[in-house]
This record gives C-alpha cells, structure tokens and sequence, in this order.
C-alpha cells in the first residue's frame, strides 16, 4: 500500500466520522418525508471510486468506529462486528466494481443480491432485539446510499466507464477504443508510450499523442477498388482523380538544421539522397516541418518518369551514393503538409 492510499485512508475515514458526528448532532440532518438521510456515506464512496477499493473500505470502516463510538449507538462491539465490516464490505466493492471489467447485469444482480443478504441479516437482527430502529436505519442508509453512489455516479459521469460497464462492453465503445488506440498508435509511432497509457486507462488522453518531427509515422495508403465502379462506390461522387506516381512514398521530416528523409516502411535514406536534402533546404521556408511526398525515378534524356524497380535500387544502396544520383535522379512530388511550425 502506498502512502498516498495511507493517506488518503486517514482523510475518508475522518470526514466520515465528522460528517456522520455532525449528522447525529442534527447539525447535517437532512430529512425528506419520514426518511433520515445520511450524507456521510458520500465520503467513502467518492474516496473508494477515486482512490480504490482499499482506501474505500478501510477509510469508511474507521470512520463509522469512530462515529457511533462517539456520538452514535455507544457500542463498539456491535460497531465493530457488523457496521465496520457491512462499511468495509460495501465501499470495497464500490472499489472494486470501479475498476473491474465487468459487465452492468452482473454489477446489478451482485448489488441486488448483496443489498438483499445484508437488509436480511439488519431485519433479523432487529427482529430479535439486538438493534434499535436508529441503528437500523443507519445500516440501511450505509447499505442503499452506497448502491446509489455506484449507480448515480456512473449515470452523473459518463466518462467514468469504469461503473458504466455496460457502456464499457458495448460494441460501439469498443469500436471507439479501438479507433483512439489506432489512431494514436498511426501518430507517434510508439507502441510503448500508447500501451503505458492504455495500462493507466488514460483512453481519452490518447487524442494528446500527436506527431512529433523526427520520428517517422505510418502513411495513409490508397485503398485499392476492384474497378472504376467500385472506386467511385468507395469514395462517392464527386471525386477528385490524381495521376499514380510508380515511385516510393517519401517522409520529409526538418526541425531546425536537422533534415531526415522516411520511407513508408520507417526507414532512415537520408544519407542515400543528399540532392533531396539540398533541394528541400534550397527551396522549403520553414523550421519545422513534415511533408509527404512520393519521389519517382526521373529519366532525363527521355523526360519521362522511370518505373520503380529502376529507382528501388538507391533505396537499399549505401555506397556509390554520387554516382547512383547522377544515373538514377529523383523527383519529388510533395502532396500533403502534415505538420509546419508547430501546426499539424
């Protein structure tokens, strides 16, 4: 346990206790109709959803020791037999639930099931003298409130999936999920960063996770169509039409001095096209910058494109670098600004 959750522990468990003092006190002593409410089953609850099962259950056991000892029933006995164990229990679970993967119709039928057990045992009790109504009513209040916090929590804060489990398990919140995770993954190219914060469920801190210049990132890639019909079927009408270049996909990545070329499959040919590293210094205003571009073997007694096989050769190639741009020179055709001067 860290200290943070000892911490934390010692802080529920005193507002707990002063709360529910104040509540005995008829200081806080809200009543609706005929029923006493007991706001102090708040405390417990947020600290057991915020902070985990343990603070939750612990916090909230100590608390209501100190609460009925002091200014409640008197009994430490029974305070400790039946309301530090329902309180730890309960809020445990509150814990619990607020983490677990599990799905709403099972988040129901344990709260029904454990709500049914834990009246049972109070109305016994009740029934053969050991509890006085008060006390009744002060377990109960614990027990329902404590239902109520799961339930109206998850209602009042839809982002917290952690209680909406059935929101959590739906094929549509999945499907999101899943998208956020691709997308950061397309983004910053960081399995290990995007996995960290998927550990922690940071999921909507995923959408942070932005482009970064000088690391190469996955390109978007054209999605291939059976023929023109299913073409237009796939991006609609109307369309704009573009010339396929047989080349290979270009990363241009500059921030500051340093200039680095990416290929579609991540790697580093900077050093293989120095005269693409002039032209973009020669030519590009800009600190930083991330173009995508696509460089295409150029013939230049023919003036015509050459095919990629002829140009593929300068990609894998790291000596006679001089004389390979002089035979095989490229032209880069820049179609997308990804990111520029801070903007992407």
């Amino acid at each position: 346990m860290k200290t943070l959750d000892i911490a934390m522990i010692a802080v529920s468990a005193a507002l707990y206790a002063i709360v529910g003092i104040l509540t005995s006190m008829g200081i806080i002593d809200p009543v609706f109709g005929v029923v006493k409410f007991w706001p102090a089953v708040v405390v417990p609850g947020i600290f057991a959803v915020l902070f985990g099962r343990w603070v939750g259950g612990i916090g909230a056991a100590i608390g209501i020791f100190i609460s009925d000892v002091l200014a409640g029933h008197g009994n430490a006995l029974l305070s400790f037999t039946i309301g530090c164990t329902s309180n730890f229990v309960g809020f445990y679970l509150i814990g619990l639930l607020s983490r677990k993967n599990m799905k709403w119709r099972d988040i129901l039928i344990l709260l029904f099931v454990g709500s049914v057990a834990l009246t049972g045992m109070t109305g016994y009790l009740y029934s053969i003298n050991q509890l006085t109504l008060n006390v009744v009513a002060m377990f109960l209040g614990v027990l329902y409130a404590s239902v109520a916090i799961v339930i109206g929590f998850g209602l009042w804060k839809p982002e917290w999936k952690k209680l909406i489990h059935k929101i959590a398990n739906s094929p549509a919140y999945k499907k999101e999920t899943s998208s956020k995770i691709q997308r950061a993954l397309d983004r910053a190219n960081d399995i290990g960063a995007v996995f960290a914060m998927c550990k922690k469920r940071k999921i909507a801190e995923l959408e942070s996770i932005g482009i970064e210049v000088g690391k190469p990132i996955k390109v978007m890639l054209a999605q291939k169509a059976k023929n023109i019909a299913d073409g237009f079927k796939q991006v609609g009408k109307p369309c704009s039409i573009e010339y396929k270049y047989d080349g290979f996909r270009m990363l241009i990545h500059k921030k500051g001095s340093t200039l680095s070329l990416f290929t579609r499959r991540l790697e580093n040919v900077s050093k293989q096209f120095p005269e693409v590293v002039s032209y973009i210094n020669k030519y590009v205003k800009g600190n930083s910058f991330i173009l995508d571009s696509e460089a295409v073997g150029w013939d230049a007694k023919t003036k015509e494109y050459k095919p990629f096989q002829s140009v593929s050769q300068r990609i894998r190639r790291k000596y006679d670098i001089e004389r390979l741009q002089k035979e095989l020179p490229v032209e880069i055709n820049v179609f997308d600004i990804l990111y520029y001067n801070g903007k992407s």
